[in-house]
């Protein structure tokens, strides 16, 4: 086993929010944005969007957010 590689992670990022109301408010927000099968003009959107993908593109800071780590 010496030698390989087991895990190997890149550009990764994690922030937190100082209020726990507010992060709690944030997740229901970007859970549900994800789960919205159209797109914000109205259109529907054969491409569809996974949660996964849609929280990790949100890279701007919202009030109370914070980040602990940036692309490490």
């Amino acid at each position: 086993m010496s030698g390989e590689i087991l895990v190997e992670a890149e550009h990764v990022s994690k922030k937190f929010c100082r209020s726990l109301k507010r992060s709690l408010w944030y997740g229901v927000t970007d859970v549900a944005s994800a789960l919205v099968p159209w797109g914000d003009d109205g259109s529907h959107s054969s491409q569809g969007r996974d949660a996964s993908t849609a929280l990790a593109h949100r890279s701007t800071l919202r009030r109370d957010e914070f980040w602990a780590v940036e692309d490490v």
